[in-house]
């Protein structure tokens, strides 16, 4: 019989266990569990993880022996009341063997604290030598590529909290953060990809979950039933790849580019078709297009591409681009995604949302990144990685759009916000710097303005990316300095009142939203 596997995140762990059951009954069991633990954590007034896994445990027991005494299943308050009477006796046991655990360090009550965090870096062959480690004053002497820095409870690369006991999983302290913050360092273009909204995700799930393909095979589309819409903000100047362009303009720009081996792509874009069934028929013949005519493509660039860009000035940046993803992908016809998506320029400080179903490739530079956190990512070139091109065009988006550049929109004088129109979450940015609009020591010199209270009422993940800040507490909790790379997690119940941020610096704040 085939073994389904099913992945458990509990107690900020994450593994995974193999069994021979029907894997829509594991996931109806992962389910069960979950709502049991929510369940529990109403019902109890419990939020200490540890307290709540023991409580869960103690009622699911009660559960199973009651049906098999033919009882009633289920508990009331007074039944919480009684397991509660002696759960702090049996957690106090449990402390006293775990002993330095970081569980024992978790609070066990809310506070005014906020959180130092390490994060999880990642090191694929397209990220940078010099960024992230620059901004982490780290010597990366080996020049070993750190492409993306994350920040947040995703359990592809969890953060950790550090505490007065020791590192704790940032998850047991602020349970599932709905969205993944980043450091991203492009210093090769990431592959074309596109992302399913909600409905589309939640049915690939279910679809590959039924076809019995593993979360860890290179053929899964959905690695879950979430969408990933995402906003890059630059902290250097970083080039993009997002968005057909009008029908027009691409047949324009393939002719003036003028390889042989792709007159066959204008066909569907000069027709009476719809825009639907026009760019997914453009899109299907460069996919599908003949090794020969690969071939061609590979040659025409090599010996001609000097020539098309004295010929065409104009529209030097997309030869010149061309040119580039021909260097790194010789002989994917990808390389001409300039000609046909459009290629936008951020300078420090400006942003672009990315929705669901917009092609989109990170060409280069540096930035934060923050995004809804799923792993469903349809590739459509430039990458070794599987490609399903059948359906990245079954949720692509086959229309003309142009992101829009996006600055934030100021809430006060040092505070302000990127307007997107997920509900998830909010990247906003803070600027606290002098007349001379320099960052460095606070103690030298005083902002022009100051944030005197954080604006965000919930849970918040912040780095500083410029200058330093001091976190200065009024209840005697001490201060904590951060410097350019490090973030700290702000709760959402921790009192605005009770601290202030001073310095001269800049950070960048991802927070909840609705």
């Amino acid at each position: 019989m085939q073994k389904n596997s099913l992945r458990i995140d509990v107690l900020g762990t994450s593994f995974t266990i193999v069994a021979e059951a029907d894997r829509l009954y594991l996931d109806g069991l992962l389910k069960r569990y979950k709502l049991k633990i929510e369940e529990i954590q109403k019902g109890a007034g419990v939020d200490d993880p540890l307290r709540v896994a023991i409580l869960t445990g103690f009622a699911l027991y009660d559960e199973i022996e009651r049906m098999r005494s033919g009882g009633p299943a289920g508990h009331g308050s007074y039944e919480y009341m009684r397991i509660g009477e002696r759960l702090d006796d049996l957690s106090s046991q449990i402390d006293a063997v775990i002993g330095d655990d970081p569980f024992s360090s978790q609070p066990r009550e809310k506070s005014n604290r906020v959180y130092l965090l390490k994060p999880e870096c990642k090191h694929y062959d397209w990220g940078s030598a010099e960024w992230i480690p620059k901004l982490l004053g780290i010597d990366n002497a080996e020049s070993q590529p750190w492409a993306e820095m994350w920040m947040g409870t995703h359990p592809g690369g969890p953060s950790q909290a550090i505490c007065p006991g020791g590192l704790v999983p940032l998850k047991n302290l602020s349970g599932d953060i709905p969205f993944l913050f980043k450091l991203l360092a492009a210093e090769k273009p990431l592959s074309i990809q596109v992302h399913p909204n909600l409905e589309q995700a939640s049915t690939g799930f279910v679809r590959e979950n039924a076809a019995g393909i593993s979360l860890d095979d290179p053929r899964r589309n959905y690695k879950d039933p979430n969408h990933k819409p995402e906003i890059l903000c630059a902290l250097t100047p970083f080039t993009v790849m997002a968005g057909f362009r009008k029908r027009q303009h691409i047949v324009e720009l393939l002719d003036a580019f003028g390889c042989p081996a792709l007159v066959s792509l204008r066909r569907e874009l000069r027709g009476e078709l719809s825009d639907e069934a026009a760019y997914r028929g453009f899109l299907n013949n460069l996919f599908g297009m003949r090794q020969e005519q690969k071939d061609e493509l590979l040659s025409y660039i090599a010996r001609h591409i000097g020539e098309v860009k004295i010929r065409v000035p104009a529209c030097s940046k997309e030869w010149e681009l061309i040119e580039t993803l021909h260097t790194y992908f010789p002989g994917d016809p990808s390389v001409i995604a300039p000609l046909y998506l459009n290629v936008i320029e951020l300078s420090p400080g400006e942003a672009v949302y990315i929705p669901a179903g917009i092609l989109h490739s990170y060409v280069r530079g540096f930035g934060v990144e923050l995004m809804s956190p799923s792993n469903n990512v349809l590739r459509g070139g430039l990458t070794r990685k599987s490609i399903d091109t059948g359906e990245l065009l079954t949720i692509l988006e086959p229309r003309a759009f142009k992101p829009d550049v996006l600055k934030p929109v100021p809430i006060n004088e040092t505070y302000a916000s990127y307007l997107t129109p997920v509900k998830e979450w909010t990247l906003s940015v803070i600027h606290q710097a002098d007349e001379d609009d320099e960052c460095g020591d606070p103690t030298e010199r005083a902002p022009k303005h100051s944030l005197e209270h954080f604006p965000e009422a919930k849970d918040a993940i912040l780095i500083v990316t410029q200058g330093s800040l001091a976190v200065t507490f009024f209840d005697g909790m001490g201060n904590l300095t951060l410097e350019r790379g490090e973030s700290v997690f702000i709760p959402g119940h921790v009192s605005r009142d009770s601290f202030t941020l001073k310095g001269l610096f800049t950070a960048y704040v991802a927070s909840r939203g609705l």
